[in-house]
């Protein structure tokens, strides 16, 4: 009895880290920090990737062909130790063409299957450059499903500088990128959506290439997908100066008008050069911004959250931003399931992770007031993105030297966020009919990607395990209490069916 009260109250009661948020989880890899590469030469970590059963993929890119660059993927255990299951060793590397092939970007598929893409140069002497899409089998071998050989190159029409910043998988599978695009001279937003099986989808704006076409220079850095499948993107655009710009878009690739100013919210530091990095959407579809301004000398960060309008937030710092003179940078950010905020960048030299209340002011209860340094190695670590686990600990990737050249360095950090992520609630779980005579059903109401139901009795063994293959599951269990479990890969929730 003592043992079925105890898994009960582990399993119903939200979890509390009891390892001070902010800190180095020293479960993975020891201490809590990792540093490794590919080649001789130099590796950047640029994205990490949670795979459901927790396994961790760091990609980027290495020096494997005279200088240039190669795509390239690692895959961890959740304690940090090599998956020997994929590529040589743990390790993948994919070379194309002889001038680069650089990674910024990746993105898990509901099979399991991975996404990775950045930009194909053709002649590095003149900067030209086509999108590169890649994608993996689990194992990391090239997926040849995949237009033939696993590798989809895009370049845009009159354009010959196509550099691809970001990916997204849609809840329909099909795959966006945002592309940093210059068009008959004119750099402009563009975003690019392909099929499953890599070809263009030409249901998005008649050819699968979206291009906002302004007489103004403007750069795209990242993108976000709103739970309505509206589309968020972010980056600059070059008026007297370079300033903050956020447009939305419909579906279908559409620029959606009802948002800001016919699509646009713009923001003027006034200083030279004012962009988003990165954008991410709570779950009610407020808008989180994190970039960099130019504060003289040096760049200093700012956190910016927009009303679902496009307009800012006056809950948040009291006027929608919150802006910092420091020397630090953000290049990533995630949401987590409490519309808290976790913020990736580089401060002093070190790894820096940032947590903010949904309000704009910093965690106290994480790190030191809010914030977390990690150096990786002996000497300087520079950070570029990062996750949450679906434990709430959080993952983050970038370079740090060993030695004289740059390594990927990955760090996993202890917090106390709530198991959920944004749009996984237990309304999204339906057990019917509850009681039951033996045969019930399983609905995934959200329809969520990669959904995985553990189902355990009493006393906390694991009776069955299933991936959700529709969005509703027949499942017949003998007489008894159990506890239905669904897990995706940031989120889960859990419910009681009684057995009769």
């Amino acid at each position: 009895m003592k043992a079925t009260l105890l898994f009960l109250a582990l399993f119903f009661l939200p979890i509390v880290g009891l390892a001070q948020a902010g800190t180095l989880d020293t479960t993975f890899d020891s201490d809590g920090k990792k540093y490794f590469g590919f080649s001789s030469q130099n590796d950047y970590g640029e994205f990490v990737l949670i795979q459901p059963d927790n396994k961790i993929i760091a990609g980027g890119n290495s020096s494997l062909t005279g200088g240039n660059l190669s795509f390239s993927l690692a895959r961890m255990h959740p304690d940090g130790s090599f998956d020997d299951t994929f590529g040589t060793s743990g390790k993948v590397t994919t070379t194309y063409g002889t001038e680069g092939f650089e990674a910024v970007s990746g993105a898990l598929q509901s099979d399991g299957k991975i996404i990775v893409i950045g930009t194909s140069f053709i002649n590095s002497s003149l900067g030209t450059a086509q999108v590169a899409v890649v994608r993996y089998n689990t194992d990391g071998t090239l997926d040849t499903s995949f237009d033939a050989d696993g590798i989809v190159l895009t370049q845009i029409s009159t354009s010959n500088e196509d550099f691809g910043k970001t990916v997204k998988i849609q809840p329909d599978g099909k795959i966006l990128l945002a592309v940093q695009s210059r068009i008959d001279f004119n750099r402009d937003f563009v975003l690019v959506r392909y099929n499953s099986d890599g070809s263009l989808d030409t249901t998005f704006d008649s050819d699968g290439i979206a291009r906002t076409n302004l007489p103004t220079q403007e750069a795209i850095y990242d993108i976000a997908l709103q739970n309505d499948g509206k589309i968020i993107a972010t980056g600059y655009i070059a008026n007297t100066n370079d300033d903050l710009r956020v447009a939305r878009y419909n579906g279908n690739g559409s620029l959606d008008t009802t948002f800001g100013t016919n699509g646009f919210f713009t923001y003027d530091f006034a200083s030279n050069h004012n962009y988003g990095a990165s954008v991410a959407v709570t779950s009610d579809n407020k808008i989180i911004i994190g970039g960099r301004y130019q504060n003289t000398s040096f760049f200093s960060p700012f956190v910016a959250k927009l009303n679902s309008n496009g307009t800012f937030d006056a809950s948040f710092d009291s006027d929608g931003i919150l802006i910092l003179t420091t020397d630090e940078s953000i290049s990533d950010v995630a949401i987590q399931s409490d519309d808290k905020i976790i913020t990736f960048g580089t401060s002093n030299s070190k790894f820096g992770v940032w947590k903010l209340n949904s309000n704009g002011t910093f965690d106290t209860t994480f790190g030191n007031n809010g914030k977390a340094e990690i150096l990786v190695n002996t000497i300087l670590s520079f950070g570029n993105g990062g996750t949450l686990q679906a434990d709430g600990k959080i993952v983050m990737i970038g370079l740090t030297f060993e030695s004289q050249f740059m390594k990927y360095g990955v760090v996993r950090l202890n917090n106390n966020a709530p198991l959920a992520n944004s749009s996984f609630a237990a309304a999204d779980l339906m057990i019917y009919p509850n009681p039951s005579n033996g045969t019930f059903f399983i609905q995934n109401a959200a329809e969520l990607s990669r959904a995985e139901v553990t189902i355990y009795n009493l006393i906390g063994q694991e009776v069955t395990n299933f991936k959700m293959i529709s969005a509703t599951q027949e499942v017949t269990l003998q007489k008894g209490v159990y506890v239905v479990e669904m897990v995706n890969e940031r989120s889960k929730v859990s419910k009681k069916i009684v057995v009769n």
